[in-house]
């Protein structure tokens, strides 16, 4: 078995030392590939964990462990915000509802934390970062911590059982051989001839069902009611001869977004003493919208900006961007340059008549990259334009650039 390295020594000396002093903070940890997982924690206890990837999935997968019969997409929250605690107020609202016992949903929030954390191991020759972040005056980043979802947490969970359980979990993956592989990835059949040469029939039919290039490791280990390592290890010789290969997979997509009416959203707002809401905004940190009809696209900024600090409202149809803008006074704008009936050029010219967006940071979306278009763009008011598919790192660094104060010198993100 190989050495603990480096990075993961260091990353347990920190949730050791929060535990000692029983802080109150967000361990935030990034790799050089723009991932991030999150970890929040109060009087040194962990309430919650979070990675920057496959945060819906992750939840939704973990509920229909213990409740199959729940339909996560089907749960409809009045909060049209996407913030970094987004899933932990899916498991909240579902406890208040009695949809999931307080017993199961504390069960899930430590599942999921196990988990968090054994992928940030496995990525630990990725590191570039591990801070502690707290709440300051020059650090709104940390004004997460004074979210209302956490005055009375779920589960104050014992850290250093997480932990513990983790690494024994890192290590019997490492020993198995599997430190290359990460479960977050999907089998799919590359050579069915061969892998039909080395199962029997029966054995075939039920692979090729079960093995469809969209289901991760993870979610295999569930549907076929096995340990994570035992499933993985049942499909190694398959993946060694080449019969079948690992895929990287999209996270599933944020579909329990729905839109209020300004007055709803204003009760909503105003009932903040109730203990039974599901519309919880962080209004101590900044909002950002994306104007984009492509759904994933609003999505995977939301999973780089709110790990750092930002939330996100997505809007999928242009004819509401205004509205959304005038009610919802954001720090930034991205919005998609093709759009049905009216695209980028024309909403931001609209977006900049209005007196009090004449200075509001524009970023335009476009896979038209041309001298011609960045002239169009500067024309009708853009700040910047940024070639589609997005690059994450240069998403997270525009967002830096243009809305201050997020988080201080001392915390800001690099990938060096």
């Amino acid at each position: 078995m190989e050495a603990l390295s480096n990075n993961i020594i260091k990353l347990k000396a920190q949730f050791e030392d929060i535990v000692k002093l029983q802080q109150s903070c967000k361990l935030y940890v990034t790799d050089i590939t723009a991932n991030s997982w999150s970890f929040y924690f109060k009087n040194g206890s962990l309430l919650w964990a979070t990675a920057s990837y496959h945060r819906v999935r992750r939840v939704n997968r973990l509920i229909n462990k213990h409740y199959p019969q729940i339909n996560c997409e089907e749960i409809k929250l009045r909060e049209q915000e996407i913030s970094e605690l987004r899933e932990y107020l899916l498991i909240s609202v579902l406890n208040k509802r009695s949809n999931i016992s307080q017993a199961k949903a504390i069960e899930i929030i430590k599942e999921l934390a196990q988990e968090v954390l054994f992928d940030c191991f496995l990525a630990h020759n990725k590191i570039g970062q591990i801070k502690s972040i707290f709440e300051t005056a020059a650090n709104r980043m940390g004004s997460i911590l004074r979210s209302p979802l956490f005055k009375q947490p779920i589960v104050y969970l014992d850290t250093s059982q997480v932990v513990s359980q983790a690494t024994n979990q890192y290590d019997s993956w490492v020993k198995a051989g599997l430190a290359d592989y990460s479960p977050n990835l999907a089998p799919v059949i590359k050579n069915s001839e061969k892998l039909q040469q080395e199962v029997d029939a029966d054995v075939y039919s039920k692979l090729s069902v079960l093995i469809d290039g969209k289901k991760t490791l993870q979610d295999i280990a569930i549907i076929t009611n096995q340990e994570l390592l035992s499933a993985t290890c049942s499909l190694m010789a398959h993946l060694r001869s080449k019969s079948l290969e690992l895929i990287s997979v999209e996270d599933a997509q944020l579909a329990n977004l729905y839109f209020s009416s300004r007055q709803n959203a204003v009760n909503q707002a105003m009932a903040t003493d109730n203990p039974n809401r599901d519309y919880v905004r962080e209004s101590s940190l900044p909002l950002i919208v994306c104007v984009d009809d492509q759904p994933q696209v609003c999505q995977q900024i939301a999973q780089v900006l709110n790990p750092a600090g930002y939330r996100l409202i997505p809007v999928n149809e242009s004819v509401h961007a205004l509205s959304i803008l005038l009610e919802n006074k954001p720090d930034l704008v991205f919005l998609d340059l093709i759009m049905p009936i009216a695209n980028g050029y024309e909403i931001c010219s609209q977006i900049r008549r209005i007196s009090e967006f004449k200075t509001i940071p524009i970023v335009i979306l476009t896979e038209k990259d041309s001298i011609i278009d960045r002239m169009r763009a500067k024309m009708v008011g853009a700040t910047a334009l940024v070639s589609k598919p997005i690059d994450e790192r240069e998403i997270l660094a525009i967002a830096q650039k243009y809305v201050q104060g997020v988080i201080s010198d001392e915390t800001k993100l690099s990938y060096n």
